[in-house]
């Protein structure tokens, strides 16, 4: 498990107050042990599904929701397909292109997400390129089979006034509760956590003298990230606030009165609830705190690799969204302000009505 260490300076000259405002994660052991004897199941309900979930487990190195999710993926197209059937290589063998299209078809009648389809369609892929690859089928039928497009959705961040009015105006609650879910919103938006990772989040994986604290992410991956002044001291108060209710400090960072780490449903619903008394957007999730961190640093110039390191993500492609939201802004911007602007509604459906590109020579 590689680190991932940003420096402070950066991130500090971005995301402070002097500016605009001052994986999976390590599952409890009842999670995983759940999830661990979900996959167990899936052995007995068929051996190709269980040797498919050891692959993705031990050899793949995924995490117990990962293989859940894939298996899930093989198991739906097989019971929409072939109910009651077992999954074999015979049955495996039999699937055809056309199959896969009629399923495809099937799933975008039935309203299903063009992104959902998208999912399960590359999880199916996945199933028969491993079978492909250990001599079970002739070829993957998955292979050539269109992908449903899907609309790109923009991620919804917070304006920098609304950030000002959740810490400097909401009202949270007396006592450790209240300096709780203060903390937890100010870490979400100051590291840029999902929801899972906070939820995993151990005081021991803070560390004081430096001034940081180590993140563990999807894909197993760590990440080192720099915790700002501000943040350092709420963490203080949530500690201390911590001793003086319970007696001691405990295990998580984000903790319930009985000493368990909260929930992500349980941190969903939290911010949901907050976040409505600041803005009036349908999209009030964790995850809503994330593109905002995102969102704003790439607004104060930090550059797109650094962003995607202190998100966590695996791959450049990923972050490039957030230039999206940046051009959008731009685009918003010079419609308001630029003295052409007003042209340029009144001339757009002179040039080039039909909307294609313009080509050579014409």
């Amino acid at each position: 498990m590689g680190g991932v260490f940003i420096g402070v300076g950066l991130f500090d000259s971005v995301l402070s107050r002097g500016g605009f405002l001052g994986g999976i994660g390590l599952f409890g052991w009842c999670e995983e042990y759940f999830l661990s004897y979900t996959i167990a199941q899936m052995g007995e309900a068929g051996d190709l599904l269980g040797r498919y979930a050891d692959y993705l487990r031990y050899e793949r190195n995924y995490s117990p929701r990962t293989v859940e999710g894939y298996c899930g993926d093989v198991e739906f197209f097989f019971t929409e397909l072939y109910p009651e059937k077992p999954i074999d290589a015979e049955l495996c063998a039999q699937v055809s292109r056309r199959d896969v299209r009629i399923w495809v078809a099937s799933l975008m009648r039935k309203g299903l997400a063009a992104t959902t389809a998208k999912r399960r369609l590359s999880g199916l892929q996945n199933f028969f390129r491993f079978l492909e690859r250990r001599g079970l089928v002739q070829s993957n039928p998955i292979a050539g089979v269109a992908r449903p497009a899907a609309k790109r959705r923009l991620p919804t961040s917070l304006r920098e006034e609304e950030v000002e009015r959740l810490f400097g105006e909401v009202q949270f609650p007396e006592g450790w509760e209240g300096v709780r879910d203060r903390v937890l919103l100010l870490s979400l938006y100051e590291l840029g956590l999902r929801r899972s990772e906070a939820s995993a989040l151990r005081w021991s994986d803070y560390d004081r003298a430096t001034g940081t604290v180590r993140v563990h992410g999807k894909g197993d991956r760590d990440r080192v990230l720099p915790v700002l002044r501000e943040l350092g001291l709420a963490l203080e108060a949530l500690a201390s606030a911590e001793r003086d209710t319970f007696g001691r400090v405990g295990n998580w960072v984000f903790r319930t009165a009985s000493g368990e780490a909260l929930t992500g449903a349980k941190i969903y619903e939290l911010v949901r609830g907050y976040l409505g008394l600041v803005t009036s957007s349908l999209h009030r999730g964790p995850h809503v705190l994330r593109h905002t961190f995102a969102t704003h640093l790439l607004n104060g110039g930090a550059d797109i690799v650094s962003i995607r390191d202190l998100l966590g993500h695996k791959s450049l492609q990923t972050t490039q969204i957030y230039t999206h939201t940046d051009i959008e802004m731009l685009k918003r911007a010079y419609k308001s302000a630029h003295p052409h602007a007003a042209e340029e509604g009144a001339h757009s459906k002179d040039r080039n009505p039909q909307g294609s590109s313009i080509k050579p020579n014409e």
